[in-house]
């Protein structure tokens, strides 16, 4: 069997696929070394890592809508995960906080809608940014996992695109912005970068979006909307160690299979991505118990890394977990230092 060419998502022709093709070790390497000859190849790539072309898409959009010429867009799936991203970009630089605003689009409710399409109230949360704080604000996506999905980018453009979805802020968009208004296929050959290499110029969006439907009808990827709290509760209870075959009367949790009282899976809160839980793990923590350095035992992820040392007062870094280390922690804790929280991963880092 022959690898994959370069760049192709794995599993191949998968809209929403999170892996993509680097067959061999100089390509991985020109990744990491952010080479042209590999990033202006990929299709895809990790969420976190490479922004979606269909988000690309939609971003560029809503700039041609209600950005200006100079500005970069950033969506996200709630105004709070949108002010984060604020609140990070103007630290590093304050200078941005005049030049930052945000465009909150909501459902039409005076158009003719579906029950199910009030049910579910789609909103996008954009950031209108300089392009120079794009990067900045790349590296918040990265970290925090806070970014929208590309699927839910996909579904919202086209209510964008059907003139369902509307900015609900309007007072805050640029009076430079002009008017929303179908462009049909030159849309996506603006110039510009979106915080990804490849040019969107190849991006044929209703190509993309037929065969991405016919794919995940097909395999079975897609969830009826009625079946939504009965899947939520499935995974929570079996993080929470008791999950029943039979989830249609959805019986109230009397135990688990973790010997730990009391535990039950209105104790268990989903995020969309493990780097979201960690990242809102430790900003619970922060909330909680105030400003307080973290302890960070052994090498994790790099990302679990890079929350605890830029969102809040950081952390002690331990990332050997030797003796000596562990040594170093406990003459820290005896001299009356006390921390947040001891962020340990297991197994660990294999990089190491």
């Amino acid at each position: 069997m022959s690898p994959l060419a370069l760049g192709e998502s794995i599993p191949q022709d998968t809209a929403h696929a999170v892996s993509v093709s680097l067959p061999t070790w100089k390509s991985n390497i020109g990744y990491e070394e952010g080479e042209k000859w590999v990033v202006e190849k990929m299709a895809t790539g990790y969420p976190r890592f490479f922004i979606h072309k269909s988000i690309q898409a939609f971003a560029s959009d809503i700039v041609s809508a209600y950005g200006l010429t100079d500005q970069q867009a950033m969506l996200f799936p709630t105004p709070a995960a949108a002010q984060r991203c604020i609140n990070f970009v103007t630290n590093a630089e304050p200078s941005y906080l005049q030049k930052i605003n945000i465009v909150e689009l909501a459902l039409d409710m005076s158009k003719t809608l579906s029950p199910l399409l009030k049910k579910l109230s789609p909103t996008i949360s954009v950031i209108l940014l300089p392009k120079a704080a794009f990067p900045t604000a790349k590296q918040y996506w990265q970290h925090t996992g806070d970014g929208v999905s590309s699927r839910r980018a996909e579904f919202c453009h086209s209510l964008l695109r059907d003139g369902l979805l509307i900015p609900t802020n309007s007072a805050q968009i640029s009076s430079e912005a002009s008017p929303w208004a179908i462009r049909g296929p030159k849309r996506y050959q603006r110039a510009g970068n979106n915080g990804n290499p490849k040019d969107m110029g190849s991006y044929n969006y209703e190509e993309s979006l037929e065969s991405s439907r016919f794919l995940e009808e097909r395999f079975g990827r897609n969830l009826d909307l009625a079946f939504v709290e009965r899947a939520k509760s499935a995974i929570r209870r079996r993080i929470a160690g008791c999950l029943v075959q039979d989830m249609d009367s959805l019986p109230v949790m009397a135990s688990n299979s973790r010997g730990l009282q009391n535990l039950h899976e209105d104790d268990v809160y989903l995020f969309p991505a493990g780097m979201n839980a960690i990242y809102n793990a430790h900003r619970a923590l922060l909330c909680a118990r105030g400003q307080m350095k973290s302890v960070n035992f052994g090498f994790p992820y790099v990302d679990t890394l890079k929350i605890l040392q830029k969102f809040g007062p950081g952390c002690e870094f331990f990332g050997h977990a030797s003796s000596a280390d562990l040594d170093k922690f406990e003459e820290l804790l005896r001299t009356g230092h006390r921390f947040l929280a001891l962020f340990c991963e297991f197994p660990g880092n294999p990089l190491l």
